[in-house]
C-alpha cells in the first residue's frame, strides 16, 4: 500500500487532490498538460498545468490558442492522461500567461 493516500473522501478535499508524506498536497488531474516554449526570445519557458475533463478539452484549448495567435505548435503528443504541447512563441510570460485564455479560459467564457 502507498504512504501517499488520496484524501479527498476523509477531509473532504476536491476530487484528486492527495495528502503527501510532508503534510503538504498535490493536485492530480485526469489529464496532465504541460506546454515548452522552445523560442529564446521570451522568459516563458514551461507551464504544468492539468484538467478533469478528458483530452480532447485540452485539445480543443490548444486549438483555441492557435486561433487567438498565442502561440505556433513545434510538436504535440497526447494520449489519454497525458498532453506535451511544445511551442515557439516570442511573447514574454506577463503577455501570456492567464491571459488571452492561456492555458485555460475563464469559467465564464
Amino acid at each position: 500500500m502507498s504512504d501517499v493516500t488520496p484524501t479527498s473522501t476523509v477531509e473532504g478535499l476536491p476530487p484528486g487532490d492527495i495528502r503527501l508524506p510532508d503534510g503538504s498536497y498535490q493536485v492530480v488531474y485526469n489529464v496532465d498538460v504541460i506546454y515548452t516554449n522552445m523560442s529564446a526570445a521570451s522568459d516563458f519557458r514551461i507551464l504544468r498545468t492539468g484538467t478533469n475533463g478528458h483530452v480532447e478539452k485540452a485539445l480543443l484549448q490548444v486549438a483555441k490558442h492557435l486561433e487567438r495567435g498565442l502561440y505556433k505548435i513545434v510538436s504535440l503528443n497526447a494520449s489519454k492522461h497525458a498532453m506535451h504541447v511544445i511551442i515557439s512563441t516570442d511573447k514574454p510570460c506577463n503577455e501570456l500567461t492567464y491571459k488571452q485564455g492561456f492555458p485555460w479560459d475563464p469559467k465564464d467564457d
